[in-house]
């Protein structure tokens, strides 16, 4: 890759404090609470959550749904509510790209509370930190989506798409992370971040977005051939889900950015770890993702 598609990470280390800013404008909220349900209301209340933990990371990194709440201004929290609500009533009469939207801001509302839970490490849950640079990737990310979606000019940067599915539960999952690269400079270093979220509900399509799959090839019909011939496209268990979309996130974004054996594990044990998989290998030494 040439030099012009490094990122300027300084501009995504926030030196403000992440604790008061609007999810949805970036811009301080008065006091310490915290607005909006980064889980909807009504996916904890449907499928009787309101107990229900996110595993972040090792199993015994847990943190209740109920509590994976951030900071929000009002009004803009009251505007995207009323997506969420129509989304609720009926996702199939939405554009890829309100779909698309509202997996951003789940994907960047979750990267915040992880943030959050992950720097309190004297917690005995607290999960590991990681490069806080991605989480004000995804934050400005989703801020400059939201901010085009309200004024009716948002389009999708990454992918969406609806795969076939026969989960027999609710199913969130969130992988991500970042590769460095070098770039022939001793200074200079790029990362490079990789961000899928995906939802499965009972009687409804698996949606799947990457947020930095420039070449949208979750989009491509063959992918979409592919997985419904594979198991994962039939099966109830979430967990083989899980590991079906690990093992292509690997394989389509991220194996083209492989220089090394080294780094390949690397980002394939950093995968596992945020998809709460195990990594193992296989017959021919074939690396797979299965559940814990």
């Amino acid at each position: 890759m040439g030099e012009s598609n490094e990122l300027n990470v300084s501009q995504y280390i926030h030196v403000d404090d992440v604790r008061r800013r609007c999810l949805f404008t970036g811009v301080d909220v008065p006091g310490k609470k915290r607005g909006e349900h980064v889980i909807p209301r009504w996916l904890v209340k449907d499928y009787a959550l309101q107990d229900g933990g996110i595993q972040l990371g090792e199993p015994e990194a847990l943190a209740r749904i109920l509590e994976f709440t951030a900071p929000a201004d009002g009004v803009a929290n009251q505007c995207f509510g009323l997506l969420e609500q129509r989304i609720k009533e009926d996702q199939e009469n939405f554009s890829d790209d309100e779909l698309y939207l509202w997996l951003l801001k789940l994907s960047s509302g979750m990267l915040w509370n992880h943030r959050r839970l992950a720097e309190n490490a004297k917690h005995p849950q607290s999960p590991f930190q990681f490069d806080v640079r991605l989480e004000g990737i995804v934050s400005k990310e989703f801020q400059g989506a939201y901010a085009k979606w309200r004024n009716g000019s948002f389009s999708r940067n990454g992918s969406l798409t609806k795969l076939p599915s026969r989960v027999g539960s609710l199913m969130i999952l969130h992988i991500f992370g970042a590769t460095s690269l070098d770039f022939g400079h001793a200074t200079r270093e790029g990362i490079f971040p990789y961000v899928l979220m995906a939802v499965g509900r009972p009687g409804h399509p698996l949606l799947v977005a990457s947020f930095f799959d420039a070449g949208r090839k979750w989009e491509e019909n063959a992918v979409r051939s592919v997985w419904a011939r594979n198991e994962a496209a039939i099966t109830t268990e979430a967990p083989f889900v899980r590991a079906a979309l690990a093992a292509a996130l690997y394989t389509m974004e991220l194996t083209p950015l492989v220089s090394s054996e080294e780094q390949g594990q690397r980002l394939m044990d950093d995968i596992a770890y945020a998809a709460g998989l195990r990594l193992f290998t296989g017959e021919k030494g074939v690396k797979l993702f299965r559940s814990r």
